[in-house]
C-alpha cells in the first residue's frame, strides 16, 4: 500500500474490503473472488485486500464512465 491520496479514503477503502471479506459471497463476487484469488496466490490478507479495493475501483470507473458515454 502506497502512501498517495487520501489517508482517510485509504482507510475506508481498507475496512470496506474487510467487511467484505467478512461475510459470505455476495451475489456480484467479482472483488470477493479476487481476493480470494489473491490469498491463495501467497500475498498477506492485508495486501489482498488492497488488491481487492483497487479492483473495485476499475469494475466502478468502467461502469459509471460507460453511463455517461
Amino acid at each position: 500500500m502506497t502512501k498517495r491520496g487520501s489517508s482517510t479514503l485509504r482507510k475506508v477503502g481498507y475496512e470496506v474490503m474487510r467487511v467484505l471479506k467478512s461475510h459470505p459471497a455476495p451475489k456480484d463476487a467479482a472483488v470477493y473472488n479476487y481476493i480470494i484469488k489473491k490469498e491463495i496466490e501467497g500475498k498477506c490478507k492485508k495486501h489482498a485486500k488492497i488488491a481487492g479495493l483497487n479492483k473495485f475501483l476499475r469494475i466502478y470507473y468502467a461502469r459509471v464512465t460507460a453511463v455517461y458515454k
